[in-house]
């Protein structure tokens, strides 16, 4: 009796456990075209205190962040680069890089989005506020692209991942029987 019983909470395990990775993995396309919204909202805010010159850059970044929920990635990249601007000798770009190095795994973006990002961190507090806004703007609609493919991915990947993380486990369990 206890070998049955060893066995089904075996084979309920091993289930559990292939449809957890299968549901993670999908989890991971979800969550992107999210943080990429995320993001190009908080971009967004950025340009309009750029522009209009109403704080400055640090004060900017920190109010930001605070609109923001406290698990989310762009509230630690922002207030982190918020933070490090605070501190004495730090550039507003590698104050972001840092950050952005530092958090990329609170995110589910891929390299080429946070290389968009890196090349952005050149022109920030580096350059006139037109110029800023322009790199924003430009940003934006770069973002805006990788958001359409992510929907996209998403919408071809996440059931596909759901299912095969609970077919795979279903498999095993009938292989191991």
């Amino acid at each position: 009796m206890a070998w049955v019983i060893a066995k089904w909470l075996g084979a309920a395990a091993l289930l559990t456990g292939a449809a957890g990775i299968g549901f993670e993995f999908a989890r991971k396309y979800r969550k992107r075209p999210l943080d990429l919204r995320e993001l190009m909202a908080a971009l967004r805010m950025l340009r309009n205190d750029i522009s209009y010159g109403r704080l400055p850059l640090p004060d900017s970044l920190a109010e930001i962040a605070a609109h923001f929920p406290q698990h989310s990635g762009t509230r630690h990249v922002f207030a982190m680069t918020a933070h490090r601007l605070n501190a004495a000798g730090t550039e507003a770009g590698e104050a972001f890089v840092d950050a952005l190095r530092q958090n990329s795994e609170c995110w589910s973006l891929h390299e080429e989005d946070l290389n968009a990002l890196r090349q952005f961190s050149h022109t920030m507090g580096a350059t006139s506020a037109e110029l800023q806004a322009a790199a924003i703007t430009a940003l934006l609609g770069e973002l805006s692209d990788r958001e359409r493919e992510a929907v996209a991915e998403r919408d071809r990947f996440e059931k596909v991942y759901r299912t095969a993380g609970v077919l795979i486990g279903m498999l095993l369990v009938v292989m191991l029987w």
